[in-house]
């Protein structure tokens, strides 16, 4: 360990967390536990109305006698209920430039800094939480890393350095997906936060029945019609959004919250933003590029299908130059760094936070979705035809754990990360049935080895190297698909992102636990 025991995670003494406090009063409001469980019957079995006419009974008044008598009362009680960090709203005034008129959006969220303290003082989590980092190593001698958990990886080593002494840090993670929403008339959407943080075992955090991620905020979401540039407008709306959301953090992560933790220590917590988990557009919109650009390094529009690595963004050379731009000075690196004219990001005043870091290597998007699905399997499907491929996946024999396409691949157009996932423990073995090309088998089976190898839950130095010559092994043989005429460039970004996974890890640690997937 570099830091000694009283350096990192100082005690500051004990103290209750709300839950503690709320369990002092366990069935309030209600006056006991038989209250507590006829409002749990009437709630689980009952509608309103029903409801209404049962407390209303005479027999429910004079032999039961509830604290509640009607349906309005119950509900009063149900009002006061605990229910985590407080919601607000508020008012976003966006005036049009065509017209001058002004759009109020709602901009729906809660207090991040209060929700970091619900997620890191839940009893429940006690024995799941880490508080301060750690090096693991797989031998005795210390000379191959283990990556797994976000407290093993050097991300928190280095925000750690940069803290007074005897800070905790509270790593946060944020993920968002626009989502449109299918069971509403029109085209209406949804533009979620949620928030969770690293201290938490990303075992923990999977599992969505214990409430590991919390939901941060609404963005709202407006068409722009107003507008001139509507797009240029959206971003601006986003990154004001955004600012207003990570606020708390400004003065939390330089100054530290006292928060009574899940052991019931109290701890001086620095949250600081860690993670931002999204897909490629997306994070082109946090990063403030376009979106034939890297969100992480500085390639140029026209490399992005080379193995070569490439100086990565800077977040203060970045502000700099949005700086520049803003006031008239037009460097030319605006220009040849691929950005947006938002002069305001969301990140520029966070502390210890290096926005272009944050950004997070995407299983779902970038791999299964992305270079598998709408590269890999289609650039093979063109190859030996659609026809031949779903022959060569019918034939397949049953065997327990490999699911059997008995319809072929090609019918069924929207698939699951998990299809994808069922589709990859066949897809070489189909290749080889159906393409006298042994390199283009070689090929696919290079891409399914780095697929394979970065869903691993824990990783060493080992088989970070051997993620990393998988991608170079796919380089070296991918020109195939241009002699064959299934592609006609590499220069794609969801290809360029596979460069990134190798120090994502090292920094951030495993990526099951920075997965769009546990969004979906």
């Amino acid at each position: 360990m570099e830091f000694d025991e009283h350096s990192v995670a100082e005690v500051l003494g004990t103290g209750k967390t709300s839950f503690q406090v709320m369990k002092d009063g366990m069935y309030s409001p209600f006056a006991d536990k038989g209250e507590w469980e006829l409002a749990e019957w009437l709630i689980n079995n009952t509608n309103q109305r029903a409801m209404d006419e049962f407390l209303k009974l005479p027999i429910t008044r004079e032999w039961t006698q509830p604290s509640y008598q009607s349906k309005y009362t119950f509900m009063k009680l149900i009002d006061q209920l605990p229910t985590g960090p407080e919601w607000k709203c508020k008012l976003v005034q966006v005036r049009a430039t065509n017209d001058d008129s002004i759009e109020e959006l709602e901009l729906w969220l809660r207090d991040l800094v209060a929700c970091v303290r619900e997620l890191i003082g839940n009893p429940a989590f006690h024995g799941e939480i880490a508080y301060t980092p750690e090096k693991v190593y797989t031998d005795c001698h210390g000379t191959t890393r283990r990556y797994d958990e976000m407290w093993t990886g050097d991300w928190w080593w280095e925000t750690q350095r940069h803290l007074p002494a005897g800070a905790t840090v509270a790593p946060v993670i944020l993920a968002s997906d626009k989502t449109e929403l299918l069971q509403f008339k029109g085209d209406k959407n949804a533009w979620p936060v949620y928030l969770s943080i690293g201290n938490i075992s990303k075992g923990v955090c999977r599992q969505p029945a214990c409430h590991a991620s919390i939901l941060l905020d609404y963005i709202p979401v407006s068409k722009m019609d107003a507008f001139k540039d509507n797009s240029v407008a959206s971003y601006h709306l986003f990154h004001y959004c955004m600012k207003k959301i990570v606020e708390p953090l400004v003065a939390a992560g330089r100054e530290g919250v006292e928060m009574v933790c899940a052991d019931g220590r109290i701890h001086r917590v620095f949250p600081v933003l860690a993670a931002y988990i999204r897909d490629h557009p997306e994070q082109c919109l946090v990063a403030c590029c376009t979106e034939n650009r890297c969100p992480k390094c500085l390639v140029p529009a026209n490399q992005r299908g080379t193995n070569l690595r490439f100086p990565a963004r800077n977040q203060t050379q970045t502000t700099n130059i949005l700086h520049m731009q803003a006031t008239g000075q037009y460097p030319p690196e605006f220009i040849a760094q691929g950005l947006r004219t938002v002069f305001s990001p969301f990140w520029a005043d966070l502390p210890h936070t290096n926005i272009f870091s944050c950004i997070s290597s995407d299983i779902l998007h970038q791999l299964h979705q992305g270079v598998f699905k709408d590269h890999l399997k289609k650039w093979c499907a063109t190859l030996v035809s659609k026809k031949n491929f779903d022959v060569c996946f019918c034939a397949m024999p049953l065997h327990p754990g490999l699911r059997h396409f008995k319809e072929g691949i090609s019918k069924v157009k929207q698939r699951t990360g998990a299809d994808h996932k069922q589709l990859q423990h066949v897809f070489v073995s189909s290749l080889v049935g159906t393409t006298p090309h042994q390199v283009i088998v070689k090929a696919g089976r290079a891409l399914l080895d780095f697929i394979y190898i970065a869903q691993y839950q824990s990783h060493t130095d080992d088989t970070i190297l051997a993620l990393q010559q998988a991608l170079n092994n796919f380089h070296d043989l991918k020109e195939i698909f241009v002699e064959l005429e299934c592609q006609d460039h590499f220069n794609i970004p969801k290809f360029h992102s596979l460069l990134h996974y190798t120090n994502t890890i090292k920094k951030l640690g495993s990526l099951d636990g920075l997965n769009t997937e546990n969004l979906e």
